[in-house]
């Protein structure tokens, strides 16, 4: 009856904090309706039928190659309508072909009334519906294996989706302070998703104070010295294309990257701080009699186990995402120091390393916190003991 009870309070706190971040979202998200373009509607789902032939032409340094077919158009609109489309490219570049059967995304030209299409171009492959699948395995998977804790898991997946998508990105585009934001953003993903897999506890507290501070450390040092090194944190080619927008938004580049490498450290840091303090919180349950100097080491020697897997897994996770720009560096077999004084290296070199740093300074801030904690603050509801610390 009484675990029952406690049941349902922890859901009622869990309730009341997505309750909470949920009316911050809608008054946030607000001011950004009506502000975006919306598209007028060319782009339509279709599956192709027929394939008319491949013809191949010479141009003067290049071949292209062009397929043309029949599709059926599978949106309400043009739904069943059947039309002729012709998909173009370069011979010499990387394309796959679409076939019968295949579901395409297609790009129409209408005439004014937008009743009659006049032409017809292959967007995309629609791939929609594999992602679909993709999420169902996810979900099955988390909710099969992690239970009511994987339960908890996808609901604070959610509000990190939604305070992502829905308040970050949008604010960004109406040229909101990126740095300010990205803080703030920060914030309310830690809260909600440490509060909601932990509940109202002092790891909780230490957890997010241990993720805040690592996260900061990482932006603060990102934005200094990408201002030391003359770094704009993006390369030209993506300068170029967010200066022209159809919004028109002035960015602030250097705020950007402080607020890319908030988020992008945000989940490693948040894993690390959340390991510690729960560590730290079942050793102090063992073993009552503990002092923060035992506490913090205990800590520390935890940390520095998980410092080794995670360091690793921040710095491969940049290294996959720049892939291609290494294989260039290879190819050409540029000179060491050209290689890293190139702008797109250095942006590269300083997100790696300001978010490992800011991984690395969660682990003693953590720790500190934790064992000050548990050992300074004496409290009727605190866990005495492994298995309450495990509920």
């Amino acid at each position: 009856m009484v675990k029952r009870m406690n049941l349902k309070k922890e859901w009622m706190k869990y309730g009341i904090a997505i309750l909470a971040v949920g009316i911050l979202v809608w008054v946030l998200i607000q001011p950004t309706k009506g502000n975006h373009l919306n598209p007028e509607g060319e782009l339509y789902s279709a599956k192709i039928t027929e394939e008319l032939g491949k013809t191949t032409k010479n141009n003067t340094g290049y071949e292209t190659t062009s397929i043309k077919y029949v599709a059926i158009i599978t949106d309400a609109r043009y739904k069943d309508q059947k039309i002729n489309i012709e998909d173009v490219f370069e011979s010499s570049t990387p394309h796959i072909e679409a076939h019968v059967g295949d579901e395409v995304l297609l790009y129409l030209e209408l005439d004014e009334s937008k009743t009659i299409v006049s032409n017809a171009y292959i967007v995309s492959y629609k791939r929609d519906r594999f992602i679909i699948y993709l999420i169902a395995i996810f979900i099955i998977l988390v909710v099969a294996i992690g239970r009511l804790k994987g339960l908890k898991a996808l609901i604070s997946l959610i509000l990190t989706v939604v305070l992502v998508l829905k308040v970050f990105l949008p604010r960004i585009l109406l040229g909101d302070d990126p740095i300010i934001l990205s803080v703030l953003i920060a914030t309310l993903i830690s809260i909600t998703t440490i509060m909601i897999i932990s509940g109202f506890s002092k790891k909780t507290l230490t957890s997010i104070l241990g993720t805040l501070a690592g996260v900061l450390v990482a932006g603060v040092l990102a934005y200094t010295f990408s201002n030391y090194a003359k770094l704009i944190g993006f390369t030209y080619e993506e300068v170029q294309q967010l200066t022209f927008i159809p919004q028109g938004t002035q960015f602030n580049f250097s705020g950007l990257l402080f607020a890319s490498i908030l988020l992008g450290a945000l989940g490693a840091v948040m894993d690390v701080s959340m390991s510690i303090s729960s560590s730290i919180v079942e050793v102090k349950a063992a073993n009552p009699n503990m002092g923060i100097k035992q506490l913090f080491q205990s800590g520390m020697n935890i940390g520095r186990d998980i410092m080794g897997t995670m360091v690793n897994t921040l710095i491969l996770a940049y290294t996959g995402s720049s892939l291609n720009i290494l294989i260039l560096i290879l190819a050409y077999n540029k000179p060491l120091i050209e290689t890293i004084n190139y702008d797109m290296i250095v942006v590269e070199i300083v997100r790696a390393l300001a978010g490992t740093i800011g991984l690395v300074i969660t682990i003693p801030f953590t720790a500190i916190v934790a064992a000050y904690l548990n050992r300074a603050i004496k409290s009727k509801n605190a866990p005495n003991t492994i298995e309450e610390v495990k509920q």
